[in-house]
């Protein structure tokens, strides 16, 4: 039995790195040396080239070597290609000190902040025809990821399927929602569904039954902004502010709640009675009587008025043109939600 162990403990480390542009690229020097007690030393110079060549296509390079064995490093040779719409490809070659080469090529998207697709194509010829292709896919939606990997390599093929969540109990409410990383809130926006919210100008989710949201992509501490998009509501709804900001706790969170109303309006025309004619009231300024004050509006050229927010009840009104006596009606606003049409009012 070997009962005998290795001492990784480092006795001295130094990583010197210079950096020059020259013309259109980025030339990288690096030295480091590591002196371990019961290992032998390390000692490396590389050099990292880094240039861009048309249309956001860009060159990496790279190679080393050991001055210790006086041997040459590993070597790298990068393109990356970006396709448009977050979807790029990279083509890599790489060489280890035994001058074997491994060729791969890859495809992905970046992976979206909220709801959306991600995936990874790939395929690796390597030494001694160890070749293996690997495909993923993954789907993030409102309450989870759900992902699917399949991996070929030396001839065997694996699958697997992928699950991952959030259980949030906050405010006498169950919330599911993607992994929570380091803080995350709950939004509400009335009893409204559809309703897209924003985190950093990108979409992170879409209201669902309930109308709550979790955000698990929350950094502690920070006040961040959400907003939620006006166009989304339906006409007959009304919103005051559009955007709130909050800080939560490290794995904490809070609850962010949008007040939405319902709109109530109503619509008509102001008439006085001439004879047996109705003349319609045109350019007059109504004064409506209510508890919280006067609410002011004017009439169209056919005496048409329009009027919203007006809570449920009876109000005495008036209505006044220009070089005439004022008149008086009684605006009754019903119950009803939305656009209540009352027809002519008289008003005398």
């Amino acid at each position: 039995m070997n009962l005998s162990t290795t001492d990784e403990r480092i006795k001295a480390q130094h990583d010197l790195q210079v950096t020059t542009g020259i013309r259109f690229a980025n030339l990288t020097a690096r030295f480091s040396e590591i002196d371990r007690y019961n290992l032998p030393s390390r000692r490396n110079a590389g050099l990292i080239l880094t240039m861009p060549l048309f249309r956001r296509v860009s060159l990496l390079a790279s190679t080393s070597r050991d001055l210790i064995a006086k041997k040459p490093g590993d070597s790298l040779l990068l393109l990356t290609i970006p396709l448009g719409h977050g979807h790029f490809s990279t083509s890599r070659m790489s060489m280890d000190p035994d001058r074997r080469k491994t060729f791969s090529t890859r495809l992905e998207n970046a992976i979206p902040l909220g709801t959306g697709v991600s995936y990874i194509v790939e395929s690796e010829r390597a030494p001694e025809s160890l070749d293996s292709r690997h495909a993923s896919i993954d789907y993030r939606g409102n309450r989870g990821i759900l992902g699917v990997d399949v991996q070929d390599h030396a001839g065997s093929t694996e699958y697997a399927l992928r699950a991952a969540g959030s259980i949030v109990w906050i405010d006498g409410a169950l919330v599911l929602g993607r992994p929570v990383q380091e803080g995350f809130a709950v939004v509400r926006v009335g009893d409204l569904q559809g309703v897209k919210v924003l985190q950093r100008n990108q979409v992170i989710g879409v209201t669902a039954a309930g109308s709550k949201l979790l955000v698990p992509s929350m950094i502690p501490y920070y006040e961040e902004k959400l907003d939620i998009q006006a166009p989304d509501l339906p006409f007959e709804y009304s919103i005051g502010n559009t955007t709130r900001s909050l800080r939560v706790p490290y794995r904490g969170g809070d609850v962010i709640t949008f007040d939405v109303m319902k709109l109530r309006a109503i619509e008509g025309t102001i008439v006085r009675t001439a004879g047996k004619n109705r003349v319609p009231v045109a350019l007059a300024e109504l004064k409506i009587e209510t508890p919280a004050g006067i609410v002011s509006s004017v009439t169209g050229r056919g005496g048409e008025f329009y009027l919203e927010g007006l809570k449920p009840g009876r109000y005495r009104a008036t209505a006044t043109q220009e070089g005439v006596a004022p008149c008086r009606f009684v605006l009754v606003v019903s119950e009803n939600e939305g656009i209540s049409k009352v027809g002519d009012l008289p008003c005398t």
